[in-house]
């Protein structure tokens, strides 16, 4: 385990200096699954732990998990995400946006959305989305109000997410993508709002991020990459 952070800290200034500033970075001793929560308000909050090092190249054998609960309070332009990242290069965020280049419509179909479409979904760059040319973003659903619990799994060429909105159990959204050569190692975890963000970024609290490398790959992995060959896949429960 590399990190399972639940936010139980004692007040703001413990929480602040164990995840990196602005001050914005606030406990919400109200919410949280269970409470209290981590919130931050204003454009470009980004946090990432301190005292926290890693450098993990997922692989089949020993894929890397992140999950986390976050919470939107439905507001429009959001850009509130979890993600792991080596600086810029590869990139993964899951989350809320205030816009997506592209959204996938189908299997191999990619159409442009204006910018203020936003919505639920995921960032991948170097992660094996090539098939959809020119797309680093990949759209679940339109923006919803309530907590969500996000999971992704990493292997050497896959890269798996699904999304249990409500925390019901019941995962609402899945998506697999696989590239030809490995991604590599991920150095840095976190959470915040992009820094190509307007200013809307209020209503976010999250809890529950959890990242380890497991042993074995999972019955999601197992199930969702077998036989995608090298186009993602998109599947909404119906």
């Amino acid at each position: 385990m590399i990190l399972n952070e639940t936010f139980d800290y004692a007040d703001d200034a413990a929480l602040q200096a164990a995840w990196t500033t602005p001050a914005s970075l606030t406990l919400d001793a109200s919410a949280g699954n269970p409470s209290p929560a981590a919130a931050h308000s204003g454009a470009n909050a980004i946090h990432q732990p301190m005292n926290l090092s890693f450098n993990i190249t997922p692989t089949a054998a020993n894929p890397l998990l992140l999950r986390a609960d976050i919470y939107s309070s439905g507001t429009a332009q959001q850009a509130n995400t979890v993600g792991l990242r080596t600086g810029a290069n590869p990139l993964f965020e899951m989350g809320m946006y205030r816009f997506f280049d592209n959204v996938q419509t189908g299997p191999t179909t990619t159409a442009p959305l204006s910018p203020t479409e936003d919505g639920i979904g995921i960032r991948l760059l170097n992660l094996g989305v090539g098939g959809f040319a020119g797309q680093s973003w990949i759209k679940f659903d339109d923006n919803y109000t309530g907590w969500a619990r996000w999971e992704a799994l990493f292997t050497d060429v896959t890269t798996t997410v699904r999304v249990d909105l409500d925390i019901d159990g019941v995962w609402d959204y899945e998506f697999s993508s696989t590239r030809g050569t490995p991604i590599g190692a991920f150095t840095d975890i976190r959470f915040g709002a992009p820094s190509a963000v307007g200013t809307s970024a209020t209503g976010f609290l999250v809890d529950n991020i959890y990242l380890a490398v497991i042993p074995e790959p999972s019955s999601l992995a197992l199930s969702l990459l077998g036989g995608f060959g090298l186009l993602a896949m998109f599947r909404r429960r119906r």
